[in-house]
């Protein structure tokens, strides 16, 4: 036995894996064995593994193994192996199941492997709400070129199978393939089969990184470019697929699936021999293939639809755990195939529109019995799948009739004059459920017992006359306790029929009922035996044998004849239904859907967005009032939640870029935006008050930003690599959403790189959002002439009390460009340690003090520290400027008499504000004296002196110097005045008057 499971082992752990389990049957236990090496720990298999695994018992034993090895086994009954394997799948394993081969005679001739359970063919082990798709790739490689590819992919559970054509963009070495990943991101399969056709292997870990499959089994087969198989012959190709999908038609097979290509046609052929291979005895009668075919789908690239939280592994913490109100089981999974694959089409985002308003304006009456009929309703596509396959059971057989009677009141009573009516007839309708029941029977499906069937016995006369006599055997047992109660002179409730291992039934009787049985031996049937167990007992006599025997041969029969029609009946009932069946799923589902939509949007307060043509001229675009992250707004918080106004495409604007203090909702409005658009294009409401939606054709993000350690591949480098697909696609139809992009480089290349970006997306006409910390964009490139916009979210902060208030009202510019040391002060850091970040960040960003600021080579008295005008500290972009111009002085006089490079006539200013006064946008006036020290006057745009004289006068100190002043006077809260200035002008260089310092202290100032 041990032989025989190592080697097991070993052959299925090469084809799938160290993840393999063998599960062996030995009488009605499964076992599993190994050997283990007592000396170093060292196990031949994985047996140990798996125990710890499950939380079973593992035992050893000393045999004959070789010197220092034991055997360690472990095993549990038959019936409990779905629960145990059910463990491993869900973790990604694949189990091996080897059941017992036996002759005529009982006896075990032999083990074959019966069924491989893997994370998608195990549908024992598959919660309603779950759909156990599987997925193939194969991939053909082409010199110098990305692959070409072809997908399939498969709901065991319904038979259904869906297939893609496409090429990668790249390089064979790096490639990615947005289609792919939407394709991934929408159907979420549970085990990935990959076919590589080319002159250099791929490893599992590319796939990983490219499609975002970290946490789904993969199975990577390389094949040699000259690599050949049975596929490769036309003949087996269409044998092979005109058997599994029962093809009845003169058309070529590839013409009647709709597959477009080999490469689609192999893909699925080689998703088909997996199943094959781990659950022959469902290879049949799948349902007709649907192509997928994204071009009418907004396209979502760069994993946008799991960057924006619409999707997650985790349903709670995305946009699909908001919408957990579709009732039926095939509709919570069709909500969710609605919400990721949203319309790039106008018309029908209309349509699925107006059918959630038609549904909202019902009657509450209307909706409740719309809601009662839902709930009534089974699993259609699953009952239908077992039905075509023919291993229906009586107890899904009556949700059958259950889920039927509900779709003919909603037909009847519910939808009869909405847009929401059935897409087929009535008579339709009719036709296939009068043949259903000629076949079946509801109240027999009811009935809870094993002996009856649900097959209509009008019909099936065999069956009704079969279930007739095992009724009067079982009637004859019940007449049999009668018999023995009167003669034993017992009460009748005191002997009971119970089942026993070895027979149908047997009479248990307790201890005091044996004894008077005993006693009155003489009036019980022929053969009466009483069997006396530590409580109560057993009684037997040959009557009972009799109609034991009787009854095993019954139900034998019975099984026999159930076998023999079932696979009549639903054949019948197939043919009839294929026609109806697909309407009749579609349209549960899609009624379920909408009312969800409509309870979603009530509960959490959405609106219905106006969508809008989009022409040539257009292009795409939105405007969204108070728009709100569902999310964020669901967390239990008291804080009021901000909404914003957001606008591209609809009045000439093709970009914003947006600032602002980390935590203040960047981000968030960003995501906010993509999901509103996500929610409109599926068809559904969204969080805001109102939306005008031309809608977009593709959407792009770029918001994760991290390493990927197990491709060798830095977060750079795979951004690089997603904005080529974004700039190659981008146009006027095209949505792109970036948060901090290049910050995995260097701010240099940073903005450099961002700012080409915006340019490259504003020639393209595409609309993009942009959050960032590159304050110095706006200097490089025209924003304004770009139709870019500016904006910042607020943030203020009191360096008093040390508090950030998060205002997130949306203003325009780029607001602050240094915050960082004001989320640490607010962090509450040691006082010492934000003192030199202060110092280190004026040396980063070109500041100085007094003592090292450079001297001007027009007069040696004017020292280059900051900008007189707007207090800039960046040295570097600092100059001096002539307030009456050199060119006026003749030999270096001036008209008045005074030298050109007099100290009146110079003031230090940045390159803005010397272009602006260049420009006459800012006048500089003559400097004054006051009470509080000199100050010069200037007047932005020409207006009036006094107000502007006042904003000199408190642009006196930087908002970087007052934010010092706060936080010594808050440090040295007893000190005197005079040392607080003292210390001010000897730690950083910052002269203030006592008096200024004494309003500073009483917040006057």
């Amino acid at each position: 036995m041990y032989d025989e499971y190592i080697e097991l082992y070993n052959t299925y752990t090469q084809k799938y894996g160290s993840k393999t389990a063998i599960f062996l049957m030995v009488g009605s236990f499964y076992e599993l064995y190994d050997i283990m090496n007592t000396e170093t720990g060292e196990t031949k298999c994985n047996v140990k593994e798996i125990t710890d695994i499950l939380g079973i018992q593992l035992s050893s034993k000393k045999k004959d193994f070789g010197k220092n090895h034991d055997g360690l086994f472990a095993g549990f009954p038959d019936y409990v192996m779905h629960k145990w394997a059910g463990r491993l799948t869900s973790t990604g394993w694949t189990v091996i199941i080897v059941d017992q081969v036996k002759d005529t005679k009982g006896k075990v001739k032999e083990r074959k492997v019966s069924r491989i359970l893997s994370p998608s063919t195990h549908i024992e082990n598959i919660q309603n709400n779950e759909t156990p798709y599987i997925m193939t790739f194969y991939f053909q490689g082409i010199a110098n070129q990305a692959p070409n590819f072809g997908a399939a992919i498969l709901d065991l559970t319904t038979g259904t199978t869906h297939t893609y054509l496409g090429k990668a963009n790249g390089r064979p070495d790096i490639w990615t393939a947005d289609d792919l990943v939407q394709m991934i991101s929408v159907f979420q399969p549970k085990e990935v089969l990959v076919y590589w056709k080319a002159d250099i292997p791929i490893e599992e870990s590319y796939f990983k990184r490219v499609f975002g499959l970290h946490n789904t089994p993969i199975h990577i087969r390389n094949l040699d470019k000259n690599y050949t198989d049975n596929f490769s012959i036309d003949l087996v190709r269409s044998e092979y697929l005109r058997k599994i999908y029962s093809i009845k038609s003169l058309l070529p097979e590839k013409v009647f699936l709709g597959l477009r290509s080999d490469y689609e046609e192999l893909s699925l052929l080689y998703l088909l021999q997996f199943i094959e291979e781990h659950y022959p005895s469902i290879m049949k009668s799948f349902q007709r293939n649907e192509p997928w075919i994204p071009d009418s789908r907004l396209i979502c690239g760069n994993h946008a639809l799991t960057q924006l939280q619409m999707t997650s592994i985790n349903q709670n913490e995305c946009v699909i755990g908001l919408f957990n109100a579709a009732i039926t089981p095939m509709g919570k999974r069709a909500i969710k195939l609605r919400l990721l694959s949203p319309y790039s089409q106008a018309n029908e985002i209309r349509a699925r529109l107006n059918e959630v308003k038609e549904l909202m304006e019902w009657p509450e009456n209307t909706q409740k019995k719309l809601d009662r009929q839902l709930r009534f309703m089974y699993d259609l596509p699953r009952l239908h799948r077992k039905l075509l396959c023919g291993l229906i059971t009586r107890q899904e057989i009556a949700g059958l009739f259950q889920t039927y009677n509900s779709i003919e009141n909603i037909i009847l009573h519910i939808t009869p004059d909405t847009i929401l009516k059935q897409p087929f007839t009535f008579e339709e309708w009719t036709t296939y459920i009068t043949l259903f029941k000629e076949n079946f029977s509801e109240e027999k499906a009811l009935q809870d017992s094993s002996d009856i069937t649900a097959f209509n016995t009008e019909k099936y006369t065999e069956i009704g006359a079969v279930e007739n006599k095992i009724q009067t055997v079982l009637n004859e047992f019940q007449l049999l306790i009668k018999e023995v109660a009167e003669n034993a002179e017992v009460n009748e409730d005191a002997i009971r029929l119970e089942s026993r291992e070895k027979e149908p039934f047997g009479i248990k009787c307790s201890s005091a009922t044996l004894q008077k049985l005993k006693k009155n031996t003489k009036n019980l049937p022929d053969g009466a035996k009483v069997t006396e167990l530590k409580s109560g007992g057993w009684f037997d006599c040959k009557l009972l044998q009799n109609l034991n025997q009787k009854l095993v041969k019954l139900r034998e029969d019975l099984k026999s004849l159930i076998h023999k029609y079932l696979i009549e009946a639903c054949y019948n009932i197939s043919e009839a239904g294929e026609k109806i069946w697909v309407l009749m799923e579609e349209w549960v589902q899609h009624i379920d859907c909408t009312q969800c939509i409509v309870r979603v949007s009530n509960k959490l307060g959405f609106s219905c967005p106006n969508i809008e043509d989009v022409t040539e001229e257009s292009g795409s675009g939105f405007t969204i009032q108070n728009i709100r992250h569902p999310l964020v707004e669901a967390t239990s918080s008291r804080v009021s939640y901000v909404t914003h106004d957001v606008s591209l495409g609809m009045n000439g604007v093709k970009g914003w870029l947006v600032y602002g203090m980390n935590a203040s909702g960047k981000s968030t409005l960003m995501k906010a935006t993509g999901i509103a658009i996500l929610l409109a294009q599926a068809g559904c409401f969204v969080p805001a008050t109102e939306m005008i939606l031309r809608p977009f054709k593709a959407i792009y993000t770029r918001i994760l930003n991290q390493d990927n350690l197990f491709s060798g591949l830095s977060s750079f480098a795979v951004e690089m690599s997603e904005l080529r697909d974004i700039l190659v696609n981008a146009n006027q139809n095209t949505l792109v959403l970036g948060d901090e992009l290049c910050s995995g480089t260097e701010s240099t290349s940073a903005q450099a790189l961002v700012s080409a970006g915006i340019q490259y997306l504003s020639e393209k006409n595409a609309k993009f959002i942009f959050a960032t910390h590159l304050h110095d964009i706006p200097n490089v490139i025209d924003v304004m002439n770009l139709n870019v916009e500016v904006w910042h979210l607020h943030v203020d902060y009191d360096p008093i009390s040390k508090v950030l208030k998060y205002d997130r009202s949306l203003r325009k510019g780029s607001g602050s460009s240094l915050y960082g040391l004001e989320v640490a002060r607010a962090m509450d850091l040691p006082f010492a340690f934000i003192e030199q970040a202060l110092k280190n960040r004026r040396i980063i960003d070109g500041s100085t003090d007094v003592t090292k600021a450079k001297n001007s080579s027009w007069n040696s008295s004017i020292i280059r520290k900051e900008c007189e005008n707007c207090g800039l500290q960046m040295t570097n972009e600092l100059e001096v400027h002539h307030i009456k111009e050199r060119n006026s002085a003749v030999k270096g006089i001036l008209e008045n008499g005074t030298h050109m490079n007099n100290i009146r006539n110079l003031m230090v200013v940045c390159q803005q504000c010397h272009d602006k006064i260049h420009s006459n946008n800012l006048e500089i006036g003559s400097v004054i004296q006051t009470s509080e020290g000199s100050v010069r006057s200037s007047v932005s745009d020409v207006s009036s002196l006094s107000s502007e004289s006042k904003r000199n006068k408190k642009a006196k100190w930087s908002d970087e110097d007052l934010e010092i002043i706060y936080s010594v006077i808050e440090k040295f809260k007893k000190s005197s005045l005079k040392a607080i200035r003292a210390y001010l002008e000897s730690k950083h260089q910052i002269t203030v008057s006592e008096g200024v310092l004494s309003k500073m202290r009483k917040r006057e100032y």
